[in-house]
């Protein structure tokens, strides 16, 4: 090195870069060559500082060129060029526990979640913390214990906070990148209860928190449409040329994704008439939002579904003896249940504090639920036909020479038979509000129950099928916010339960539902002298509830004709309370301009009335 002059030569480069910094045609372009310049200066005395360790390791013991190469890259790789920042406005970044943080103007801590602020401090080595607390008792020296780490990082922490002058900024995830739900630390906590303050949420920044960058004020054009024009402007960027209406899929991209056989379920046509753009993207596209894997509503909503099929199916083997299942056998059904599906499906779940809260809370819910059910079967002359009963098999031609099958499960069909009819009956459990009306019926967007009811009647199963009954069953935790006396619990349970659906306004089909006449499990109220009482009651004439489930068809062809041709429009459907863009996971990604090419809700377009209204 000495003979190559590369000491000389190297601070004739660090000279050119500082030369040329002088000469620099912006601020960043006048930093980069100062830090190339510093770096160059520094590099030398690295080099030396390399050589010295290898020869205190060695000494005078003979080494090939190879070895030396590899030493050399060995310690060069664990050596940085840590250069100060070349002015007092400058951004510093790094680990709390390692910055050296002295009178900073704003200090901005990122990632302030749960088992990373503070980082969670491991006792796995040789000696645990109890033996180190027992040799520190003792005066033998050893390291720090957990709670002297743990009070050290607080330290660190809060010594760090207060050197800030002007601002300090905490920011955490909601959720990692793979979906996982991320709690606050406690640190977060801490400084709402001191100060009084309040997270500012994403979705309640400021728009100008997103205009700071090119990329938010892009993302905001999304949210916000109606500044869509003047941001664009202001990026100086063109705006995306209006959709044209008839513009659609081509047809040779449809036949290659679909074929001529298109299969729908209930949840499809419902999506695709809320929206056909957002049907297309999450159907046909297959994207899918990130979801938390949680043990919250949804799983609890699969267990209950998942514990009334086991349910039924034990019935089935006992002949249907109702009498069998007494509470006590219901709560021990329910938790050798809850053990079998932990086992099963959640084995490798993190079995918090919180989560064996959720669990007592599932297994009550099931038995809540079963003891219901086998209440509304004791009372009614339907028998369960089956569980999870699949609508796979039914076809319809379509134009073209394509066709459409329809597909998917019911949760439950109960039948009864009566002078050579097959009555149908079918229960869909929901973890949330669920509501049927004739509006949902004209709009397609609440089709869920007829659809089922028609697959059923065209499956072939039965000689003369006959819709009888189609209802939802919130089956969920229930909420009763009035004070009662206890002895009024199982009726207000009842209730709370009450089914929401169509009902056949036939005098066998009515009588079969409840044979008490009392109609303790289902939204039918009678009136004193017997007959039905109007309001929210949904009995419909016997050839009304025929044509409901007819015009399932008209629904079926053309949804899946429209889906063939390409319609992938922005058409959302709005009005009447209805909003599909309210929680659409694509508002950001659509363009949506509110009033532009929206389906409006109609409210009564085929001249059907809801009944005893």
């Amino acid at each position: 090195m000495t003979d190559f002059e590369v000491e000389k030569q190297i601070t004739e480069i660090a000279e050119s870069y500082l030369s040329q910094s002088a000469a620099g045609e912006n601020a960043w372009e006048t930093q980069q060559n100062r830090r190339l310049s510093r770096e160059y200066l520094k590099l030398y005395g690295v080099m030396t500082d390399i050589l010295d360790d290898i020869y205190t390791v060695f000494g005078d013991a003979p080494l090939s060129l190879y070895a030396m190469e590899e030493l050399i890259g060995l310690c060069g790789e664990e050596t940085a060029l840590n250069v100060a920042p070349p002015t007092l406005d400058a951004v510093s970044m790094g680990e709390v526990a390692h910055s050296r943080l002295q009178d900073v103007c704003a200090l901005y801590v990122v990632g302030a979640n749960q088992g990373i602020l503070p980082m969670p401090v491991s006792d796995n080595g040789l000696i645990g913390d109890r033996e180190r607390r027992l040799f520190t008792a003792h005066d033998l020296p050893c390291n720090a214990t957990l709670q002297q780490n743990t009070l050290q990082g607080q330290y660190r922490l809060y010594a760090a906070l207060f050197c800030a002058r002007e601002e300090l900024t905490f920011t955490y995830s909601a959720f990692s990148m793979s979906g996982e739900v991320l709690l606050p630390s406690v640190y977060v906590d801490k400084l709402r209860r001191l100060t009084g303050l309040k997270p500012i949420l994403r979705s309640e920044m400021e728009l100008y928190d997103f205009a700071l960058t090119r990329e938010g004020a892009r993302e905001l054009t999304g949210w916000e449409p109606v500044l869509r024009e003047k941001i664009l402007a202001e990026l100086g960027e063109e705006p995306l040329p209006p959709r044209d209406p008839a513009d659609r899929l081509p047809e040779a991209v449809v036949r290659r994704i679909f074929g001529d056989r298109l299969r729908l379920s209930y949840s499809q046509i419902s999506l695709y008439q809320d929206c056909p753009f957002r049907y297309f993207l999450e159907k046909t596209m297959g994207i899918r939002e990130l979801q938390p894997i949680t043990f919250d509503a949804p799983n609890i909503g699969t267990f209950v579904h998942y514990g009334m099929e086991r349910l039924i199916k034990a019935l089935r083997e006992e002949n249907f003896n109702y009498d069998l299942y007494t509470s006590e056998r219901i709560q021990q059904f329910g938790e050798d249940l809850a053990e079998e599906y932990l086992g099963d499906q959640l084995r490798d779940f993190n079995r918090t504090n919180r989560f064996r809260s959720l669990y007592r809370r599932m297994t009550s819910l099931f038995c809540l639920v079963a003891e219901n059910v086998l209440g509304e079967l004791r009372e009614g002359l339907y028998v369960p036909y089956g569980e999870e009963v699949s609508l796979e098999g039914v076809r319809l031609p379509l134009k073209g020479g394509a066709t459409v099958e329809l597909i998917g499960s019911v949760d439950r069909v109960d039948t009864y038979e009566k002078d050579g009819k097959t009555y149908l009956k079918v229960t869909d459990y929901k973890t949330g509000s669920r509501r049927f009306d004739l509006k949902g019926v004209t709009n397609r967007d609440g089709v869920q129950l007829p659809i089922y009811l028609y697959g059923l009647m065209k499956s072939g199963r039965w000689e003369t099928p006959v819709p009888g009954a189609a209802c939802y069953m919130e089956a969920k935790t229930p909420v009763l916010r009035t004070a009662f006396d206890a002895g009024e619990l199982e009726e207000r349970l009842r209730d709370f339960y009450k089914r929401n659906g169509a009902y056949n306004g036939d005098e066998d089909a009515l009588s079969a539902l409840d044979s008490a006449g009392g109609s303790r499990y289902f939204g039918i109220r009678y009136l004193k002298s017997g007959g039905l009482h109007s309001g929210e009651t949904k009995v419909y004439e016997p050839q009304l509830m025929q044509e409901l489930v007819e015009h399932m068809e008209r629904v079926i062809r053309e949804t899946a004709e429209e889906i063939l041709a390409g319609e992938a429009s922005v058409r959302p459907l709005k009005g009447g309370g209805h909003d599909a863009c309210a929680y659409c996971s694509f508002k950001a990604t659509c363009g949506h301009v509110e009033g532009c090419e929206e389906r409006r809700y109609k409210e009564d377009p085929m001249g059907w009335r809801e009944a005893h209204e």
